[in-house]
Formats: C-alpha cells, sequence, structure tokens
C-alpha cells in the first residue's frame, strides 16, 4: 500500500519515536551480578569479546564503532568490577588476552538467557505474519541501518 502525504509524516514521526524508545531502554538497563552493576556498554562488549575470537583492540573498536579509548576504557571497568582479565600480548602490540572471571561467566550466562527471551518474543511475532510482510519488515530494517551507519 502507498503512504499518502499523511500517513509518511506519521510513519516518520513512529520511527523516530521507537528509536527515541530503544535509547532510553538502553540507557536504563543494567544488569546487577553478584552486587556488580553492568551497564549496556559493559555487556555489549562483553557479549562481542565471547563471541568473537579476535582480540586486536583495532578491529574490535571498528565492529562495535567505538574508539580504541572508550574500549580500553570499557576493558578496564570490566577488569576493575571484576569480570575479566587482561593482558597484552608482548609480541603484537594491538593484541589483547582477554578471559573472564567465573563472575564474567555467570555475567554472560544471564545476558545471554536475557536476550534469548527477547528474540523469542520477535521469534514469535514475526511468525504470525506472512512471507511478504516478514519481507517489507527485512527490507526496512536493512534500510534503516543503512540510513544511521550501520553495518550491511
Amino acid at each position: 500500500m502507498d503512504m499518502s502525504e499523511l500517513q509518511y509524516p506519521q510513519a516518520v514521526s513512529q520511527i523516530l519515536e521507537m528509536v527515541d524508545r530503544i535509547l532510553q531502554i538502553e540507557k536504563r538497563k543494567h544488569v546487577a551480578v553478584e552486587g556488580v552493576e553492568l551497564y549496556p556498554s559493559e555487556i555489549h562488549l562483553m557479549l562481542h569479546v565471547a563471541d568473537e575470537q579476535s582480540t586486536n583492540l583495532t578491529r574490535i573498536a571498528e565492529r562495535l564503532g567505538i574508539t580504541k579509548g572508550a574500549l580500553s576504557q570499557t576493558l578496564g571497568r570490566l577488569e576493575r568490577k571484576g569480570m575479566l582479565l587482561k593482558s597484552k600480548d608482548p609480541q603484537a602490540k594491538n593484541e589483547l588476552t582477554v578471559s573472564f572471571t567465573p563472575e564474567g561467566q555467570r555475567a554472560l550466562k544471564q545476558f545471554r538467557a536475557l536476550k534469548s527471551a527477547v528474540e523469542a518474543r520477535y521469534d514469535r511475532y514475526l511468525a504470525e505474519l506472512d512471507e511478504g510482510e516478514r519481507e517489507a519488515i527485512g527490507r526496512f530494517l536493512a534500510r534503516m541501518n543503512e540510513l544511521l551507519g550501520g553495518r550491511g
């Protein structure tokens, strides 16, 4: 269905409202593991490090869309909070060895469980749609990601 001139501004407004809501949720979201508060940037980095094998600081920073300085600061906070241990590779300047402490492993397990629950809700919703609707949503989200400067 084509959007009329009245529907178009409303759709743009709804998109911006949704983005704002997501940002607000992200700002509030934190997880306490054994009395230690972890914030979105820390959680995101922990999940990334656990899922990716690369320990090159430049590649990790690029993948996450942050500076190497921000990456180093976040890794330092996680180390001080007892979630991980890090050490530099003496042979390669930008390589880092990161290992998770038992507390960090428990935190990762908790994050993954939360993520799985959210994904299951979206899966149930998408299963209710027909193929055309799912394709339209997929195209829309891919284009929004491009517009927002995301990875393709």
